[in-house]
């Protein structure tokens, strides 16, 4: 399972934070399978920390639970979600375009990229959010973590 930036559904005109995180996720795992948890240091991306979220996957169908979540991400959803499932943060995450690409992470064990529309949120000061999710397997197959990045933007293009 060979990982280059090319086999993925990321443009390259993503945010430059994307592009910093995906090319760590892509360096740190073994050439053959998917990166762990016991690949990732956060040091290693320290600067992009407040705008990072880990979930865990959770039983059959998964369910998404908060392990960590960067200062931006707490400010933006506005609660501090560590340990709290994200259909719980979310009554509605089932509907969102969020649940179903993490939903596809878990299955087809790659990346998902987004930039639109918030759905998470609807607060109308933040028109735009970029979004990658990265597959985490211990096991190197199983997806049981996903690291996420977020970058939000106000109507004007600057980041929140």
């Amino acid at each position: 399972m060979a990982r280059n930036w090319f086999d993925y559904d990321v443009p390259e005109d993503c945010h430059p934070m994307v592009r910093t995180i995906v090319e760590y996720w892509l360096r740190i795992g073994p050439a053959d399978a998917l990166p762990g948890r016991q690949h990732f240091d956060p040091i290693d991306i320290w600067n992009l920390i407040r705008n990072v979220w880990i979930l865990d996957v959770c039983g059959e169908p998964p369910r998404f639970r908060y392990r960590v979540a960067g200062t931006k991400v707490v400010d933006y959803i506005e609660q501090e979600p560590t340990g709290k499932m994200m259909d719980e943060v979310f009554p509605h995450f089932d509907e969102t375009e969020t649940c179903k690409g993490l939903l596809r992470v878990v299955a087809d064990r790659v990346p998902h990229w987004r930039r639109g529309t918030p759905t998470l949120r609807s607060d109308k000061s933040f028109k735009v959010v970029e979004q990658v999710s990265l597959p985490l397997a211990r096991d190197g197959r199983t997806v049981d973590m996903i690291l996420n990045l977020s970058v939000v933007m106000n109507a004007q293009g600057e980041q929140y």
